[in-house]
């Protein structure tokens, strides 16, 4: 398949806390997948690529896009599983993570194993597929 994908975060930190962060990543996702199908059922694994098409990030109402390059590709790897209604329409759930970080911590650590920050996306679709014969 092939996707436009939105990701991004928002975070008020306090309440009555001015601060205030916005981050907008869009990519075009090529995701490779493997399905195992049982019944109405699908279980899927999958890895994936994707180009960045767009980003834009804010940070106090101040427009902080660059600063901080993030990488213009991303790998990322995920499951998911799908419910077919009927022979048109099926509902997915897909959780993908970034195997390579999008782009460094700020300052250079390694959290976790981690050396950056990464994609975690948590997708709810309602799917209409063409190709299926009645």
């Amino acid at each position: 398949e092939i996707a436009y994908v939105q990701k991004g975060a928002s975070r008020n930190y306090k309440l009555n806390s001015p601060y205030e962060y916005h981050l907008f990543l869009n990519y075009i996702e090529v995701p490779l997948i493997v399905k195992l199908n049982f019944k109405a059922f699908v279980i899927e694994g999958n890895v994936g690529f994707g180009a960045l098409v767009y980003e834009k990030e804010i940070s106090n109402g101040l427009d902080i896009t660059g600063m901080r390059a993030f990488s213009k590709s991303e790998v990322t790897f995920g499951c998911g599983i799908s419910y077919a209604i009927n022979k048109r329409f099926d509902v997915n759930w897909r959780f993908t993570y970034s195997l390579l970080p999008v782009r460094p911590y700020p300052s250079g650590a390694v959290h976790n194993f981690r050396r950056g920050e990464c994609n975690n996306v948590f997708a709810f679709s309602l799917r209409y597929n063409f190709g299926k014969d009645e």
